[in-house]
């Protein structure tokens, strides 16, 4: 089984392990918690998704929408609303096209992902911002909090703020 490095285990990273790909994945998350920033998105509540039709969500992007063709049709919004369903957050949809959850807390869509990542095995290190990244003899090392591991793959889900 391949093993992959996600590192940042915000929306993307975790969806990125919740995905079914046949790989074991570990999770690498420098705050306490989780999809820290799921919480106050949409006051609260984390507007999920829209509810509109492709053409709709292509509409909306400002500049070069084709740029994600791939991305949209890859996993769409329906796919999301599926998932979460799926994964015991109940969404419903409010003015505008916006999905919620039907509890009106953000907490319920981490909820979700975590219960999925529990499912697939997903190993989460909370607390283990990662320092350093090297490649050596195609094998990248990781360093967190001054411990190595050693994979193939990685993937980055990183919010970068200067």
């Amino acid at each position: 089984m391949k093993k992959i490095i996600v590192i940042g285990g915000g929306a993307a990273g975790m969806a990125i392990a919740a995905a079914e790909n046949g790989c074991a994945a570990t999770i690498y998350e420098k705050n306490e918690k989780l999809g820290k920033k799921i919480y106050i998105t949409g006051k609260g509540r984390c507007n999920v998704t829209n509810d509109c039709d492709m053409e709709g969500l292509f509409d909306s992007v400002v500049t070069n929408s084709r740029f994600l063709y791939s991305a949209f049709y890859g996993f769409s919004n329906q796919d999301m609303k599926d998932f979460l369903e799926a994964n015991g957050c109940h969404v419903k949809v409010e003015r505008g096209s916006r999905v919620f959850p039907v509890s009106d807390r953000a907490s319920d869509v981490t909820s979700a992902f975590a219960r999925r990542l529990r499912e697939l095995r997903v190993k989460v290190e909370l607390n283990q911002g990662v320092r350093e990244l090297w490649l050596e003899d195609g094998v990248l090392l990781v360093l967190y909090c001054l411990e190595w591991v050693s994979q193939k793959y990685l993937v980055a889900a990183l919010n970068i703020q200067p």
